[in-house]
């Protein structure tokens, strides 16, 4: 995927922004392919870093994200993330655990997430640099939000901030899409729509791919 995704990345006419009426594209992975997936965000995140591209891209694991964002809302003396892992943990039964995903569940869907993570994005675009370009945002660690938040439900409540003509959307999908179905993890059926656009990559397996190993 990563030689790929790279070329496709840093191809002009897709580097352009504007023109385009929804600015998310997903790309699907295998769930058992999480470790190197993800090894492959970061290196195409230095890639199109370097001297010969000057692209800057903004990198965020929503998973990461939501624990920042919990840990950076208050309740009482302590985080909200201080009190919901002590919650858990001092829970004696079933109810209230249940209580403490309900919660997690209600803050992962919340309008104050979402203009969280819209902060990062408007604060990563707001930069002033004459040299590099930042034309896209990647966003991963859905399996990590489930079942708290699933990616369609991201999609549609991001969708009141979005900006389609600063920036396009990388989405990591960890499931397969198959006639225009979505399987979660490849187990579960996903019943939602999704308006993103599923991003065309041509397989180059059997040349040899950016980082110099041979598919």
């Amino acid at each position: 995927m990563i030689q790929e995704l790279y070329s496709k990345l840093n191809n002009n006419e897709f580097l352009a922004p504007g023109g385009i009426a929804y600015n998310f594209y997903i790309v699907p992975y295998e769930v058992r392919k999480e470790a190197e997936t993800l090894a492959d965000i970061d290196h195409i995140v230095e890639d199109l870093r370097r001297p010969t591209d000057f692209i800057d891209v903004l990198s965020l694991d929503l998973f990461s994200v939501f624990l920042e964002y919990l840990d950076a809302d208050k309740f009482g003396n302590q985080s909200r993330l201080a009190f919901l892992l002590d919650s858990d943990a001092r829970a004696e039964s079933a109810y209230l655990h249940t209580n403490v995903t309900k919660s997690l569940f209600e803050k992962a869907h919340s309008e104050q997430f979402r203009d969280y993570v819209h902060a990062k994005i408007v604060a990563h675009f707001s930069q002033t640099d004459p040299v590099h370009k930042r034309p896209y945002v990647f966003l991963w660690g859905f399996g990590a939000m489930f079942p708290y938040l699933r990616a369609n439900e991201f999609l549609i409540a991001y969708e009141a901030v979005n900006d389609a003509n600063l920036y396009k959307v990388i989405l990591f999908y960890p499931g397969t899409v198959r006639d225009g179905q979505f399987s979660l993890f490849g187990v579960l059926n996903d019943q939602h729509a999704y308006r993103a656009q599923i991003l065309e990559i041509e397989s180059e397996s059997k040349g040899t791919n950016h980082h110099g190993k041979t598919g």
